[in-house]
């Protein structure tokens, strides 16, 4: 199939005489998704991070995959043959989707920009669930959103264990949940469920706090049972099941990284080894000794069914 007929069978509008670039190329990388990944059907292709000027890519580029760019300081453009040319803003968030042919840059010469990149069969659900394609292709004030997922996902994509990977599916989850309710939402408005992945968030990145109930919904100004109920609906868990799941996939992913049991234990907020030990096995169906030598053997090593925190 010639280049053009390609193009057009997905539905892409020809080039504007106003875009600055007048060819469009697949990208041709992709990182291929471990067996966890590829089980769970949606999985992190790369995040990375970047200062300066635009790289030497002179053409409108389809991924295939899903993308969110974060503008950290600095302003450009984006040129998209599904929406057009747009300036973008420090602070504003680029949503690429996998079929459109997309190409952005600084103005002024540098900026700084943040990025995620993730695929697979349930991202595909995902999106048509939630209808990608009717958001907008800039999403103001979201590059705070990618600020602190990339960091996170960087750490879980160098571990390639099925921990991570659990951990990684669930961070994705919710930075798609938070960026969509401020495409819905802006600054306007401010939904429960949007609370509710305050909270979420909050929990991910405290586990080695002492969380109660009654703070975190006072945090949203809940009452407990109110709190409860909210959370339940947009994770499916009770905050203390949440934590605790939580906790014990944080815990694996260190142990798999070589730390030691009461170091990963103190590391999510439980100092009493014994506990952890217990709490442990009853998440994990194995032990924390068991677990962190069946990784020094190389051996897999997989959570119970069902457990693992789920947004």
């Amino acid at each position: 199939m010639e280049t053009a007929d390609c193009f057009a069978s997905m539905g892409l509008p020809e080039i504007p005489d106003t875009f600055e670039h007048r060819n469009i190329y697949f990208y041709p990388l992709k990182r291929n998704p471990t067996a966890a990944e590829a089980a769970a059907g949606i999985w992190v292709d790369r995040v990375g991070v970047h200062t300066g000027t635009q790289s030497g890519v002179k053409g409108l580029r389809i991924l295939g995959l899903y993308m969110l760019v974060g503008v950290e300081w600095g302003k450009g453009f984006v040129e998209s043959l599904r929406h057009g040319r747009f300036e973008v803003q420090e602070g504003d968030a680029l949503f690429v989707q996998p079929d459109d042919a997309v190409w952005y840059g600084p103005t002024g010469g540098v900026w700084q920009q943040r990025w995620v990149i993730w695929g697979g069969p349930e991202a595909d659900r995902l999106a048509e669930r939630h209808k990608f394609k009717e958001r907008p292709l800039i999403i103001s004030k979201a590059a705070a959103e990618v600020r602190w997922a990339q960091p996170i996902l960087a750490r879980l994509l160098a571990f390639q264990s099925e921990e991570a990977a659990l951990e990684a599916e669930g961070v994705l989850r919710m930075l798609v949940a938070r960026v969509l309710s401020l495409a819905r939402y802006g600054h306007a408005r401010v939904s429960s469920s949007l609370a509710m992945a305050d909270v979420v968030r909050y929990i991910q990145e405290h586990l080695n706090e002492p969380l109660k109930e009654l703070a975190l919904a006072q945090m949203v100004r809940m009452s407990e049972s109110l709190f409860r109920r909210r959370f339940k609906e947009l994770t499916g868990q009770s905050p203390k099941r949440f934590l605790v799941k939580s906790r014990i996939h944080h815990a694996q992913v260190l142990l798999a990284g070589g730390a030691a049991i009461k170091e990963a234990a103190n590391a999510v907020g439980i100092s009493d080894v014994c506990y952890f030990m217990r709490l442990f096995k009853q998440e994990a169906g194995i032990t924390a000794g068991q677990f962190a030598a069946k990784r020094r053997t190389g051996q897999s090593v997989g959570s119970k069914p069902g457990t693992g925190p789920r947004i």
